[in-house]
């Protein structure tokens, strides 16, 4: 049996894989992806999929985050619930920045701790 393809000639393996990687019209923003992944998620589990989330965002707002899966659910049969999505982007990204800047102060703080090893005190 043949493997199955796109209408562009793909096969379908090929294309969700490309698609994760590559937007429409470039590479996907990570944290844009994340909140995309987490905005499926929640609209598809409602508020089962909050405990996980808040364990990953700890400063997301339970109560900001229920509203919103309400009102997205809501909009999806009208439009795009792009509320939702511009919030979790956010989260994301503070997240994010947040593991880079510890990172970073762990990296300083182990920099500066071999450095006063490395001095000669006699």
């Amino acid at each position: 049996m043949a493997t199955p393809k796109t209408p562009w000639g793909m096969t379908s393996a090929a294309a969700s894989a490309k698609t994760d990687t590559l937007g429409r019209f470039g590479p996907i923003d990570p944290a844009l992806k994340a909140a995309m992944d987490w905005q499926t998620r929640l609209l598809a589990d409602g508020f089962d999929a909050l405990p996980e989330f808040l364990a990953a965002y700890p400063d997301a707002d339970p109560r900001e985050l229920k509203r919103m899966i309400q009102q997205a659910r809501a909009m999806r049969r009208t439009g795009t619930p792009r509320v939702l999505l511009r919030h979790l982007r956010a989260l994301e990204i503070r997240r994010r920045d947040a593991v880079a800047e510890a990172e970073a102060e762990a990296e300083a703080e182990a920099e500066a701790t071999s450095s006063l090893d490395g001095e000669d005190c006699g």
